[in-house]
């Protein structure tokens, strides 16, 4: 038997912070984003975090939704997605991205776009595999997100129309206009006890087509 007490081994809990968000009202189906777009921000090592939203050409349903991700040539994965009618949202990860200058971001989706949203995050000390996703259509948007010990969760959300958003049980960072009648929006919250929240989205106005997309990460 120990004279000494055992301590365990620190572990870093994980954080999360926005950086930003940009607007390409183009139709196409790859978009690239320079880095000046979002402010050619210099990031430290991290999981890049991007909440994606898309409307289809037309407004024709279903999107399709999104192909490929890549920042800097470095090829993005899918966390987890919603769509509904011709609007879907992402979220998407580069895990284990080395500290250095933000790159081009290009995002491909399947079918033609109008118009392509991007809001960026970085999480640090996070695992690679998000522990928990869930998604909504609903109004308001609502999922219930089991939250680990000393994680984070993020949320990003759409709607096809003008409005703002309140999140209840997640911190909103960005509640955006497109400029052509879609709004997007993300939201964040990292916790030291676990928890396992009914997290909520509601628009202002104009709820017609709206999607939601939570994830939440333990400490790696």
């Amino acid at each position: 038997m120990s004279l000494f007490p055992i301590i365990p081994p620190f572990v870093a809990p994980v954080t999360v912070s926005f950086i930003e968000d940009a607007v390409d009202l183009t139709d196409l189906t790859a978009y690239t984003f320079a880095a000046t777009a979002f402010g050619s921000p210099t990031l430290d090592a991290g999981k890049l975090l991007l909440g994606i939203t898309g409307r289809r050409g037309g407004g024709t349903s279903p999107n399709g939704g999104i192909s490929t991700v890549t920042e800097s040539g470095n090829s993005c994965a899918l966390v987890k997605a919603q769509g509904s009618d011709a609007n879907v949202t992402e979220l998407w990860q580069l895990h284990g991205r080395s500290a250095g200058a933000l790159g081009s971001i290009v995002i491909t989706f399947v079918n033609d776009q109008n118009k392509c949203m991007v809001t960026l995050a970085l999480m640090k000390d996070a695992a690679e595999a998000a522990a928990a996703t869930a998604s909504s259509t609903a109004n308001p948007l609502s999922a219930s997100l089991a939250i680990p010990a000393s994680g984070a969760a993020v949320g990003v959300a759409n709607n096809a129309d003008t409005g703002t958003a309140t999140w209840t049980n997640l911190t909103e960072v960005v509640d955006a206009d497109s400029g052509e009648t879609m709004s997007y929006t993300m939201a964040q919250k990292a916790v030291t006890a676990a928890e396992t929240p009914t997290i909520e989205c509601q628009w202002s106005a104009g709820v017609t087509s709206s999607n939601m997309c939570l994830a939440a990460w333990t400490p790696a």
